[in-house]
């Protein structure tokens, strides 16, 4: 005998039981949406830092001893400021950093362009460097000094000295004007421009005393600011310097706080909350067959 009144309890004991565990299913399902919304990530290593742009400042020697020819370029006989200056030349096209600037040294020095990024004017005042402009004499000490007091600043710029340090002269003698280089934390580097010795002495009258470069005054003033020493020997040793130079400066580690690479996890709270909706009208129905049976 079917009695309605238990039957009708018994349904409503159903749709109770049944609104409860619809609460239940969607009481995760919302925490997993809003997971979802707040988009989590996973933080990766560090990304490797991009190389920072260097600036430099080329100390350029023009002193009387520069006109002597003990290189050969191209099959041809040429003195210390040509093949200097030609491979200066190539170096500024080649440049990838940001600025270039040029000290002229003489006796006084002086500052042919601060650094700048625009690379035909930097070439083009290279080509105009002549010997003796700035004097017979090369004050690298004051040179160095003039460079410190210029271009110091929170991104100092790294100097690179092309000499003989043949006649070497001026108020400060060139250690101390690596010292005040090194007060304001500017990398010196010595570029030697001519022969170590007397055997590429050139024969015939060329007016002057031939004089070796001064490779262990340049060593001395390069290392006074952690710098060092490279010796053109030739063209291609002195373009592998410069290369050299601006390579070693525009390579850094990552910083602390350096970005880094980011897996977002969104998708899984997303994907988990799917399936429970998608799962319920299964799991209803299972649930409604077992009440009926």
């Amino acid at each position: 005998v079917r009695n309605p009144g238990v039957e009708a309890l018994a349904d409503s004991e159903v749709g109770a039981d049944s609104t409860a565990k619809i609460r239940w299913l969607l009481l995760p399902v919302i925490l997993l949406l809003l997971l979802a919304l707040a988009e989590p990530v996973r933080h990766g290593k560090p990304m490797p830092a991009k190389a920072a742009p260097v600036d430099i400042v080329l100390l350029v020697d023009v002193s009387v001893s520069m006109s002597l020819r003990d290189y050969e370029l191209d099959g041809e006989r040429v003195d210390r400021l040509t093949m200097a200056k030609r491979l200066l030349d190539r170096f500024a096209e080649e440049f990838r950093g940001e600025r270039l600037g040029i000290v002229v040294i003489g006796t006084p020095s002086a500052i042919w362009t601060p650094p700048t990024g625009d690379r035909s004017l930097v070439r083009h005042l290279i080509g105009r460097l002549q010997l003796t402009m700035a004097s017979r004499n090369a004050a690298i000490g004051d040179a160095l000094a003039l460079t410190a007091e210029h271009f110091a600043g929170e991104r100092p710029p790294v100097v690179i000295l092309i000499s003989d340090a043949a006649l070497p002269l001026g108020r400060l003698s060139p250690l101390e004007g690596a010292a005040r280089l090194d007060d304001v934390n500017m990398t010196l580097y010595s570029i030697a421009i001519g022969a170590a010795d007397l055997s590429a002495a050139e024969q015939g009258t060329s007016g002057l005393i031939y004089s070796p470069a001064n490779l262990p005054l340049l060593e001395q003033i390069a290392e006074r600011t952690g710098g060092r020493l490279f010796h053109a020997e030739d063209a291609e040793g002195m373009l592998q310097a410069l290369d050299w130079i601006d390579t070693t400066h525009r390579s850094e580690h990552p910083a602390v706080d350096a970005p880094r690479l980011q897996q977002p996890l969104y998708a899984w709270p997303l994907a988990l909350a799917g399936l429970l909706l998608a799962a319920w009208p299964w799991w209803s129905e299972r649930q409604s067959k077992r009440v009926a049976g």
